[in-house]
C-alpha cells in the first residue's frame, strides 16, 4: 500500500510538532522542579514538637499457657494496619494448593 506524499507529509510535520510540543512540556517540567529544589534550600521554621506516642513500643507478649493468655485480655490492643494487596501472595499459594487436590488427590 502506498502513502500519497502530501500526507505522508502531513504526518511527518504533525509527528514534529508532537514531539517538539513534549520536548517543550518536558523542559517546563525540569524547570519547575528546579526552581522548587532551589526554594526548599532556604531554613525552614521550626519543627513542631513530636508526639510522644510515636515512640511508644508496646512489648510483645506471647500466649504459651492459659494464664498468660488471660494476662493478654487485661491490656490494651495495638493493631496493626495492614494495607490492601499484603496477603495476595498467600492467596494464591492457597488457590494452588486447592487446585493441586483437585488434580491430584491423594
Amino acid at each position: 500500500m502506498e502513502i500519497n506524499p502530501d500526507v505522508k507529509q502531513k504526518i511527518q510535520i504533525a509527528l514534529a510538532l508532537a514531539i517538539a510540543v513534549a520536548a517543550v512540556r518536558t523542559a517546563y517540567v525540569l524547570y519547575e522542579r528546579h526552581a522548587e529544589g532551589k526554594q526548599e534550600t532556604q531554613p525552614a521554621a521550626a519543627a513542631p514538637p513530636l508526639n510522644p506516642d510515636y515512640y511508644v513500643v508496646p512489648k510483645k507478649l506471647y500466649p504459651y499457657d492459659l494464664k498468660s493468655a488471660r494476662e493478654l485480655t487485661k491490656q490494651p490492643v495495638w493493631v496493626k494496619v495492614v494495607r490492601r494487596g499484603m496477603g495476595l501472595g498467600d492467596r494464591n499459594w492457597i488457590a494452588a494448593r486447592a487446585w493441586s487436590r483437585v488434580l491430584w488427590p491423594g
